[in-house]
C-alpha cells in the first residue's frame, strides 16, 4: 500500500482527507473517529501526535476542516467525517461545468440524497427553508406544495454507470460484468478497494465535478438557486444544519409539552413545576 510521508501535521492532515474520501467511496458512510484512529495506527504503527505538536485526533480534524478537506456531520453525538470541498491529495477546490463555479461543498444532506443508495421514501427540496423533507411534511394544497417543493430524486444508476464508463474508458476500469450486476456499486467498490490509493483520489475528484455539474442542471430546471445546494465553507454548512436541527427539536418539544398540559386534569396541573417568571410573563400578556 502506498503511503505519504506523516511525520508533519499537513502530512497528517492530507492522509486524513484521503481516508475519509476513500471510506465514504467504498461504505457509502461517513468515517467515525475509532476507524480513522485505527487506520493512521495500522499504517503509521510509531507514529504519536506530540511528533507534530498536537495532542489529540480531534485536533488534525480540525485543521482537516479547516483546510475544506474533511467536513464533520453535526446530526450525530459521535464524530462522523465526510470528504470537504478540497479534494484529497492536492488541496485542489472542486469546480463543475456550468455557471456557478467557485470553491464549493455539497451539503452531505444533498449528496447522501442523490448520490448514496436510495432511501425508503421519496425526498423532497423545500424553497422556502432550503432543507430537505419527507412526504409527510410536503402534503397539503397541491398548488402550494408544486411552488414551494420539488423532489429531489437520485441520480439515475444508469447516469452514474455512464461517468464511470466516461472516467475510465475502454481500458483500466472495473470488468464489465461489475457493472451489469444490479448491485454494481458495491462490485465498483469492492473493484476501488483493490486499485492504488491515486486511482481513488482521481475517481473522487471526476465524480464531484460530475455530481456538481448534475445539482447545478438540476436547481436551475426547478428554479432552485444552484448556491442552496452548496457551500463554500464545509463548517459553515454542517453548523448551520446542526443549529436548524436544535430549533426543530426544540419546536417538537414545546408542542408535545402543550399537548401533555392539555390532557391533564387540575390536581395534575398543580403539581408541575414551572418558574414563575414564565407564568407572570404571560399573565400579564393577557
Amino acid at each position: 500500500m502506498d503511503t505519504i510521508p506523516a511525520l508533519t501535521l499537513n502530512g497528517i492532515v492530507q492522509f486524513i482527507g484521503q481516508e475519509v474520501a476513500r471510506h465514504l467511496s467504498e461504505t457509502g458512510q461517513p468515517m467515525d473517529g475509532a476507524t480513522l484512529a485505527n487506520r493512521i495506527r495500522q499504517t503509521y504503527p510509531t507514529f504519536s501526535y506530540a511528533q507534530v505538536g498536537i495532542e489529540r485526533l480531534g485536533e488534525a480534524v480540525k485543521e482537516a476542516e479547516q483546510q475544506g478537506l474533511v467536513c464533520r456531520d453535526r446530526h450525530v453525538k459521535h464524530m462522523a467525517l465526510l470528504p470537504g470541498p478540497s479534494l484529497p491529495g492536492d488541496g485542489t477546490p472542486a469546480s463543475s461545468r456550468g455557471g456557478f463555479q467557485a470553491s464549493r461543498y455539497v451539503r452531505p444532506d444533498i449528496w447522501r440524497a442523490v448520490v448514496l443508495l436510495p432511501g425508503t421514501h421519496d425526498t423532497f427540496y423545500d424553497r422556502d427553508t432550503g432543507r430537505l423533507v419527507g412526504p409527510q411534511e410536503s402534503h397539503g394544497n397541491q398548488d402550494a406544495v408544486s411552488r414551494r417543493f420539488v423532489k429531489l430524486e437520485p441520480i439515475p444508476s444508469k447516469v452514474q454507470q455512464g461517468w464511470v464508463k466516461e472516467h475510465f474508458g475502454d481500458t483500466g476500469g472495473p470488468p464489465d460484468s461489475v457493472l451489469a450486476d444490479k448491485r454494481w456499486w458495491a462490485g465498483f467498490a469492492s473493484w476501488l478497494k483493490e486499485q492504488d490509493r491515486d486511482v481513488l483520489i482521481k475517481w473522487n475528484r471526476f465524480r464531484a465535478q460530475r455530481v456538481s455539474g448534475y445539482l447545478t442542471d438540476w436547481a436551475q430546471r426547478h428554479d432552485v438557486p444552484p448556491g442552496a445546494l452548496f457551500e463554500r465553507s464545509a463548517s459553515r454548512v454542517v453548523r448551520a444544519a446542526s443549529q436548524e436541527e436544535r430549533r426543530e427539536r426544540g419546536a417538537l418539544a414545546r408542542e408535545a409539552v402543550v399537548q401533555a398540559i392539555g390532557e391533564m386534569t387540575p390536581d395534575e396541573l398543580g403539581e408541575l413545576r414551572i418558574p414563575l417568571k414564565y407564568l407572570l410573563k404571560h399573565l400579564r400578556a393577557k
